[in-house]
């Protein structure tokens, strides 16, 4: 597994999107599960503390992450979705199934968000408050869900793409 220092990390992500915080605001978003903790630490003697070593994944996690906010999701919606879908990654066993598992997960999700739009708008069907703001809670998390993925799956093609091209 490829391990990154934040600021190894910081300029690959630099090279997909260009727009890139600060080390503090990554270390902030690091706090926040917005993106990757670190997995392992390099300690550099009494007076030189200890450097995080990152996911080799985090240049792309990162620029998922600022493309979503400027898309204008908050920090939190972004944090749970990213953890949600790590959390199904991680209960998944084989890499092949593992598609077949997500493409058809992701048709059912379509499938169920078409049925609670239709939903949604039935005219007999008459709603509280509280169930209107649930319903559009539950498919706003459903589409950042699936841009999420989608995001991630482009910035990951891109990075392979720009570093193939400079090695």
């Amino acid at each position: 597994m490829e391990k990154l220092t934040l600021k190894e990390a910081k300029e690959k992500a630099t090279k997909i999107t260009g727009n890139i915080p600060t080390i503090g605001t990554l270390r902030n978003w690091v706090n926040k599960g917005l993106i990757s903790s670190p997995v392992d630490y390099i300690n550099r003697g009494k007076a030189g503390g200890r450097i995080g070593l990152y996911p080799g994944s985090l240049p792309v996690e990162i620029a998922t992450a600022i493309y979503l906010k400027s898309e204008g999701y908050k920090i939190g919606e972004i944090a749970q979705v990213r953890k949600e879908i790590i959390k199904g990654l991680r209960n998944m066993s084989n890499e092949i199934e593992d598609m077949e598992l997500m493409k058809s997960n992701l048709m059912e999700n379509i499938k169920n968000e078409r049925l609670e739009i239709q939903s949604f708008f039935r005219a007999d069907k008459q709603k509280t408050k509280d169930e209107m703001e649930e319903m559009l809670e539950n498919l706003k998390l459903s589409n950042l869900k699936m841009r999420y993925t989608r995001t991630y799956k482009e910035f990951s093609q891109e990075l392979k793409e720009v570093e193939g091209v400079k090695q």
